[in-house]
């Protein structure tokens, strides 16, 4: 369901207006019904509130783990968002570690998506908001290994 709302001057909204019914006429009616109910009956702040103590608290988790199970690799302290980012170290790509990962049954996303001219090969970045507190630890846990088996692996060539 993507609903949303736009607060601007009105001369933005007119121009917004003609460009969204150009795009797709109408919005989805029973969707903005759903929606309109959902809001009606719950407290959209409180649920705000609630989510935000639990990404708060992953993100922290996250962020523990990579400062004990991986001194190696720099990352971000995200202060909101979904994602932190993590930089390998120099003898590690992302795509490498996105592959082998998969392998080893963690997945990361390469950071090359997020940037321009080829930069981002030795980031990736990371989701704390949908795991579990045990998916994170399996997950950090899998991550460590394979950056350790890379750069072993990368120390015998």
């Amino acid at each position: 369901m993507r609903i949303g709302w736009l607060y601007a001057p009105t001369v933005i909204l007119t121009q917004f207006n003609i460009v969204k019914q150009a795009a797709d006429l109408h919005s989805n009616f029973f969707c903005q019904k759903i929606l309109h109910r959902y809001l009606t009956m719950h407290d959209l702040d409180k649920h705000i509130r609630k989510i935000v103590s639990v990404y708060r608290w992953k993100c922290r988790l996250m962020c523990d783990l990579l400062d004990d199970l991986l001194p190696q690799v720099t990352h971000t302290t995200p202060k909101g968002g979904m994602f932190l980012m993590i930089t390998l170290p120099r003898d590690l790509s992302s795509r490498t570690v996105f592959e082998e990962g998969i392998k080893q049954g963690v997945a990361v996303l390469p950071g090359m998506p997020f940037y321009i001219g080829g930069r981002g090969t030795d980031t990736i970045h990371m989701n704390f908001t949908t795991a579990s507190e045990e998916q994170i630890l399996e997950g950090m846990d899998r991550l460590a290994r394979v950056i350790a088996d890379l750069q072993r692996s990368s120390t015998h060539v």
